[in-house]
């Protein structure tokens, strides 16, 4: 197993187990104010449920990779174009008050970034596919 797909699993297994340790780095990682804004009810099991479909994709093998870059690539482009908008609706729909929640200042850079790499990930997926046929 590849050094990136070890640390998926890794990454996988504890977000499935911890959830919400994840959630909770995330937010002093991202967040100038910590706390200030409660999770909505779903926002746990989500990332339970993203921690499962990460170590699916990687544990089923490369067909899986495949499958998804579609939507890693449909993620990406509203990252990659509006990524403000991008974050502002994640927030809204992981938290009751989303408002108060003050981004640090690399967050919104750093979704344009992750939403180029989705986008070419999606894009390389379908040159392979077009490729091989």
């Amino acid at each position: 197993m590849s050094a990136s797909k070890l640390a998926v699993v890794l990454f996988g297994f504890f977000e499935l187990a911890f959830p919400r340790k994840v959630v909770e780095l995330g937010e002093r990682a991202a967040f100038e104010n910590p706390g200030v804004s409660e999770l909505r009810s779903w926002t746990i099991p989500v990332a339970r449920a993203e921690g499962v479909a990460f170590l699916a994709l990687v544990l089923r093998g490369d067909q899986s990779y495949s499958e998804v870059a579609p939507l890693l690539g449909l993620i990406g482009v509203p990252a990659l174009l509006v990524p403000r908008r991008f974050v502002d609706a994640s927030m809204r729909i992981s938290y009751r008050d989303s408002a108060a929640i003050e981004l640090k200042s690399w967050v919104v850079p750093f979704t344009r970034l992750l939403g180029l790499v989705y986008v070419l990930v999606a894009v390389h997926e379908f040159a392979e596919r077009r490729s091989t046929r």
